[in-house]
């Protein structure tokens, strides 16, 4: 009884602090979409039918089935399901290079941020205009 903390304490102070711990790791994990959110923010609404991706990475953070993809003729749009990571983006094609087949996926550079999209999440338009 005369530990620092007893168990029920510790499980305590584990329980307040864990999920803020927990939400300062994914806002700052979440650094390089707010920072691309800056830079390519949507101004155009996408009118098109969102698809759902089963799993995108962008650089650290890692999206299951938490992520949507719109694609036009200029634009690939990107839109969290997880509100807080940030605004969606509008991306022009121009800005994505390097574009790299890597088994089911292909990985983009846009703006020294690596993105790993299954192929599965992009149109048949959108392959075509990333990989010929």
């Amino acid at each position: 009884m005369n530990e620092f903390f007893s168990a029920h304490q510790t499980g305590f102070i584990v329980a307040l602090i864990g999920p803020f711990i927990a939400i300062l790791s994914m806002m700052f994990i979440a650094k390089d979409w707010q920072r691309l959110a800056r830079l390519y923010p949507m101004l155009q609404p996408f009118t098109g039918q969102w698809q759902r991706s089963k799993t995108v990475s962008l650089d650290m953070l890692m999206f299951n089935k938490a992520l949507y993809i719109g694609t036009t003729a200029e634009y690939l749009y990107l839109r969290s399901a997880i509100s807080f990571i940030g605004k969606p983006l509008q991306i022009p094609w121009s800005a994505i290079s390097n574009v790299q087949k890597i088994d089911d996926s292909l990985k983009l550079q846009v703006d020294n941020t690596s993105l790993f999209i299954p192929y599965e999440s992009l149109n048949a338009s959108a392959l075509a205009r990333l990989i010929g």
